[in-house]
């Protein structure tokens, strides 16, 4: 028939051998001569620092830390601590188990009252999964095991009991035969990292987390009933980088009857009880209780350890100081090897229970996702325990006055479940928008359970519904005033959302510009006021006629509105009036005119008259030119008419034009007996269309 009795307990202890860190730091009592853990930054390879070292790794890490383990040279050491590689090197610890005095479980934390383990000899599993980092896990008719992995050569399964013992007291199988776990069926996933002595080195349980990791899709919740005296910064580095990813470790306190911190209540010090001592883990006490009912027997078991102050920056808060919760620890019954049952004792007993009470919670309420959760869970499971003021003994034997509760799975509440936040960061509320412009909506979401939420986000519109998913996406929003929402849900069904307004407004139309005055190509004499007249019209600001701007290609800005006058300069004008409305659209017209350039005044034709000699005698030949120019060049084709006047008196005329050279070329025959003897005189006046005449003369005498 099913025992009633509480699960076996026992405990796994680091040692580490009293050697001298070749780095002249403080001494590991316990550590193992000759092999250490080296610890590489980001982005290195270990087999590439092994290699170059000249180091063969007895484990390679590669999720819950990049690095490996081996035998090692302390000249070789030194020169790994040199390597810009090289995070840090430590040495590993010795591990072992100690099995001592033995308790009772399942009822007294109220298991069996849980809805979620359902304990009532049917075979229906809790759906979580369970690793167990111990001696290993033996086939057992009672035990659900899923996988079974060793890190220890030459060992595959459990030749200890140890492991056995502890996967039973999680989660034996509610089955009708022996005894039932306080998780009843949960997957385990059975992870060999001690020897069968019952004894382990930090190498290997770390390859033991870092395959947790690997796998932390899927184990939720990992047991580690094993203690060590020491500090290592690798092994709490690697269960950091774990619980990052969302897995639950519960880890036994210790049979030592000493402070978790050790002798000097320091944390991270060569005393700590690691790795309970580590504020990322659930540190767990033995309850000693032999009827598994609150009476006057129950109080802290005389072996366990306890912890008188907490490390600041633990995630939890517990009356327990750095000690999560107490669970039955002494005299607890569960399965062992070659199918059978036996009772053990030990805080490594107590561990199992709170592991399979996290596997109840996380059945009920969904697992952790990250370092946070892990804590919301711890926080949950120590919310829910039962006081020391409840254990019905008057005197709880609790060393250190910090009276942790004791794990009860009957009534475990979930945990407060904060809301998430939203914020809309774009666009700024108030803003408007064109109709068919596209919208680009950005916001965040955040929780203290869930982590980032921005995913989650569903965006609505009060006009056209939801828009639009997640936290950065871009819309079309039909005409109006809208409000948008961004609405989120936590994983707990809290709901928080933050809202904005935007409006959209009719797409903008262009202006209409028309230029009435001047006529395209008309053209003005120089100096002429020329009437500028237009008009401009907007379909959504109407008359903006005042808004036009008038410019000239030659004389810039000429004018503004819709009508003035102004004087260009000489030369053809692109005249272009435009307008721009309230939407920053622009229209513009264009008209050419013409300015004529200022008038020119009318040259004066100037003469030069000469004659071929000064003196002439009857008969001779009188030979006159007149050269006609404008002031600067000759012109040609100018009328000529000859004005001589003899020395009698009598006039004779004649005319002519100028030639191409501008000379017009005239002849007289002398006749003293006709004209006198004396000064004849003569005048040459040209004239030409486009210039005012002019005149000039000369004279000569005449004798006998």
């Amino acid at each position: 028939m099913k025992s009633k009795s509480c699960l076996f307990w026992s405990v796994l202890t680091f040692i580490s051998a009293a050697v001298i860190d070749v780095s002249g730091e403080e001494k590991q009592p316990y550590a193992v001569p000759g092999r250490f853990i080296v610890v590489l930054k980001q982005g290195s390879s270990p087999s590439e620092v092994a290699n170059t070292h000249g180091l063969k790794p007895h484990h390679v890490y590669k999720h819950a830390l990049n690095g490996f383990a081996g035998q090692v040279s302390e000249e070789r050491v030194r020169s790994l601590r040199e390597d810009p590689r090289v995070d840090f090197v430590e040495p590993e610890l010795q591990l072992f188990s100690s099995a001592q005095i033995i308790p009772t479980g399942v009822i007294r934390i109220g298991a069996n009252a849980s809805p979620m383990a359902k304990i009532d000899g049917l075979d229906e599993r809790v759906n979580a999964d369970i690793a167990i980092l111990d001696t290993g896990v033996a086939v057992h008719p009672d035990l659900n095991v899923f996988t079974n992995v060793s890190f220890v050569a030459g060992q595959t399964t459990d030749g200890n009991g140890h492991g056995t013992h502890v996967a039973g007291i999680a989660a034996a199988l509610d089955n009708g035969i022996g005894v039932v776990g306080v998780a009843p069926g949960a997957r385990l996933w059975a992870i060999k990292v001690m020897d069968d002595s019952g004894s382990g080195i930090t190498s290997t349980v770390i390859q033991g987390i870092d395959y947790v990791t690997q796998n932390a899709s899927q184990i939720e919740v990992a047991n580690l009933s094993l203690v060590g005296i020491g500090n290592s910064s690798a092994l709490r580095l690697a269960i950091s980088n774990s619980v990052a990813r969302g897995v639950v470790y519960v880890v036994s306190a210790g049979n030592d009857s000493r402070d978790i911190y050790g002798p000097d209540g320091l944390f991270d010090t060569v005393d700590d009880a690691i790795p309970a001592a580590y504020p990322e883990v659930m540190a767990v006490s033995a309850l000693s209780d032999l009827d598994g009912v609150a009476s006057a027997d129950d109080a802290l078991a005389g072996f366990s350890n306890y912890s008188r102050n907490v490390v600041a920056g633990n995630p939890v808060n517990s009356p327990g100081a750095a000690i999560d919760l107490a669970a039955p620890g002494v005299n607890i019954y569960s399965t062992s090897l070659n199918g059978g049952y036996r009772t053990m004792s030990g805080t490594s007993m107590a561990a199992p229970h709170v592991a399979g009470a996290v596997a109840l919670y996380i059945a009920a309420h969904g697992r952790a996702a990250n370092a946070s959760g892990v804590a919301t869970i711890r926080q949950a499971l120590i919310n829910s325990a039962q006081p020391q003021s409840a254990w019905g003994s008057a005197n709880t034997l609790d060393p250190d006055g910090n009276r942790e509760g004791l794990v009860y799975t009957a009534n475990i509440a979930p945990p407060v479940n904060n809301p998430p936040a939203v914020a809309i960061t774009a666009p700024e509320t108030g803003s408007s928008f064109l109709s068919g412009s596209a919208i680009t909506f950005t916001g965040a979401a955040t929780d203290v359970e869930d982590g980032n939420r921005t995913a989650n986000l569903i965006w609505t519109s009060s006009i056209d519904g939801q828009i639009g998913t997640g936290g950065s996406f871009s819309k079309v929003l039909s005409l109006g005033t809208h409000t948008i929402t961004a609405a989120v849900t936590d994983s707990g069904g809290k709901t928080a959302s933050d809202s904005i307004t935007v409006v959209v407004k009719p797409a903008n139309n262009a202006p209409l510009v028309t230029i009435t005055a001047p006529a395209p190509g008309s053209g003005f004499s120089y100096n002429s006021s020329i009437l500028f007249t237009g008009s401009a019209s907007d379909v959504e600001d109407g008359n903006i006629a005042a808004s036009l701007v008038w410019t000239s290609s030659i004389n810039g800005q000429i004018g503004t509105g819709g009508s003035f006058s102004k004087v260009l300069s000489p030369g053809t004008h692109s005249i272009t009036a435009s307008a721009t409305d309230s939407g920053g659209k622009t229209a513009t017209a264009s008209v050419t005119v013409t300015v004529l350039n200022p008038p020119q005044p009318t040259p004066t034709l100037s003469v030069s008259v000469g004659t071929d000699e000064s003196s002439y005698v009857n008969r001779n030949k009188v030979s006159i030119t007149a050269t006609v120019t404008d002031g600067v060049n000759r012109v040609s084709g100018a009328a000529a008419h000859l004005d001589l006047t003899t020395p009698d008196g009598g006039q004779v005329s004649s005319d002519t034009t100028t030639d191409a050279s501008g000379i017009a070329r005239f002849q007289y025959n002398i006749n003293v007996r006709r004209d006198g003897a004396g000064a004849s005189t003569v005048k040459v006046t040209a004239s030409k269309a486009g210039y005012n005449s002019g005149s000039g003369t000369t004279s000569y005498t005449e004798s006998r």
